[in-house]
């Protein structure tokens, strides 16, 4: 997105300290979508981490791991539109262009690509339980979920909250006996085939 371009000294300083902050687990080589929707950015280059669009921009080889070389190469691509746009109209205008990106590889790829990278971020970003009871059966912590929601929720209809999400995926996978009610172990997890 950037290449050819360095990223001004202090921006890089910034966003490379901003990476190591915001990375819970330090033996993890990239970040998880919790984490890179908790990323602040440099005062002198806005980026709303917590847009879709961007999002997808950032995770480059769509594995739902975010890499930080990556995040610098996006860093080098929003500075130069910092050049070209106004100030006023630069955050509008870099979304608008990650969205067009999206939209083309969905054309380009299918809805299967953006589908799968969606179920990869889910998977990467959180907790996961394999019943001893159903070994071929994996869940998802609710924590998982919720940086999934955090992104969508400005195009889910109404004002849905996050816990009536997660109460309409843990009924859905009740009503396909994929959940048991009376066990409690599974309280916070959905079936990932829910998910799916």
């Amino acid at each position: 997105m950037g290449a050819g371009v360095s990223l001004s000294a202090p921006i890089k300083d910034f966003l490379e300290k901003e990476y190591e902050r915001a990375k819970r687990d330090s033996n993890r080589q990239y970040l998880i979508l919790e984490e890179v929707i908790s990323l602040k950015s440099p005062s002198t280059l806005p980026i709303h981490f917590g847009h879709l669009a961007i999002v997808y921009a950032l995770d480059k080889d769509f594995t739902g791991k975010f890499m930080l070389p990556h995040l610098l190469d996006f860093s080098k691509f929003c500075e130069l539109r910092l050049q070209e746009y106004r100030a006023y109209e630069y955050q509008a205008r870099v979304e608008s262009l990650c969205t067009v990106k999206m939209w083309n590889d969905i054309c380009h790829f299918g809805n299967e690509h953006m589908e799968n990278w969606l179920l990869r971020l889910v998977y990467e970003n959180g907790r996961r339980y394999k019943s001893r009871n159903q070994q071929h059966r994996a869940y998802l912590h609710r924590d998982a979920l919720l940086p999934v929601y955090k992104i969508f929720r400005v195009y889910l209809p109404g004002h849905i909250s996050f816990q009536e999400l997660f109460d309409l995926l843990q009924q859905a996978a009740e009503d396909l006996r994929l959940l048991e009610l009376e066990d409690e172990t599974f309280d916070d997890y959905v079936p990932y085939d829910i998910v799916k």
